[in-house]
């Protein structure tokens, strides 16, 4: 699979300069992660969501500026959800972000989130895109209505 870091969803996660095996492993993760919030939206007879170029970099930015601090938060100096998705993303009327530390893999974050009640909530609300972005062991998870 050949991408374009100008245009691909997939950039934010990417080092500066990422190897064909770096790209690979970044995809598989973000295809995974998709289809498994997908899975658990189909269960309560919600639709798809759709990854978000914007998203994914306004996940991946929040997920790195956790990991710079080393705390897991919702809080940023760049401000609210809204206030730091607006470089990336217009015209949102709803939001809502899921974040997470110390889990090792797509399977733990996700079985953490599902498994609590007001992350659940988030993944299964009334949005229509989403983004992803992991940085470190801190992992972030961007829901929209755009």
């Amino acid at each position: 699979m050949t991408l374009n870091r100008s245009s691909s969803p997939l950039t934010p996660l990417l080092p500066s300069e990422p190897t064909n095996n770096q790209k690979t492993v970044v995809v598989k993760k973000i295809v995974y992660m998709l289809e498994l919030v997908n899975n658990e939206r189909r269960k309560f007879g919600k639709p798809a969501l759709r990854l978000n170029a914007g998203l994914n970099s306004a996940a991946q930015a929040h997920s790195n500026y956790q990991s710079s601090i080393h705390k897991m938060t919702h809080d940023n100096p760049k401000g609210g959800l809204f206030d730091r998705m607006k470089p990336f993303v217009t015209g949102a009327r709803g939001a809502a972000e899921n974040v997470a530390f110390n889990q090792r893999s797509v399977d733990e974050v996700m079985k953490a989130w599902i498994t609590s009640p007001g992350h659940h909530d988030n993944i299964v609300g009334d949005y229509n895109s989403v983004g992803f972005g992991q940085s470190n062991l801190y992992w972030t998870q961007e829901f929209a209505a755009l």
